[in-house]
């Protein structure tokens, strides 16, 4: 996280978790941006979907004292390596998605006393964020409205 945010940034969420700025940007809020109203989801989510990427394409691997071992038991069966880059790959976009919403956001609040020495980007070409929402794991999901059983028929 620190080579995307900076150390000062890190720092201040670390150092001041009760300022109201600080929980927004670590977890979230809405804002105003160009008099419209957008959310972010704060680097609390862009570190949940890092952290997951990582250990999805690790978790099945033990470091052992002889080496590198893969965990396998006879109830289970290994997936396939690039089935997991695949499902890495889709969190790690996640979670640099949710990170340009997270900077949309600093970008709108930069001037504010806590963290004005702290933004390491370029807030010229702020986007407000409505690039970003429409990638998030758009799985095409397919449902329909659950309806009332009828005996009667």
């Amino acid at each position: 996280m620190i080579p995307k945010v900076g150390y000062c940034l890190i720092n201040k969420i670390i150092n001041n978790p009760n300022n109201e700025f600080i929980k927004k940007i670590w977890c979230g809020s809405e804002y105003v941006c160009n008099g419209r109203t957008m959310i972010h989801f704060g680097l609390k989510r862009v570190l949940i979907h890092a952290a997951y990427a990582a250990y999805i394409f690790r978790h099945g691997y033990v470091d052992t004292s002889v080496g590198v071992v893969q965990k396998i038991n006879q109830d289970s069966v290994a997936a396939p390596i690039n089935e997991l880059k695949s499902i890495m790959n889709e969190h790690y976009k996640n979670a640099d998605i949710y990170l340009e919403m997270v900077k949309d956001y600093l970008c709108t609040i930069k001037n504010e006393e806590i963290i004005k020495d702290c933004i390491q980007f370029d807030c010229n070409n702020c986007g407000c964020g409505s690039k970003y929402i429409s990638d998030i794991q758009n799985r095409n999901p397919i449902g329909k409205n659950i309806t009332k059983w009828n005996y009667d028929d």
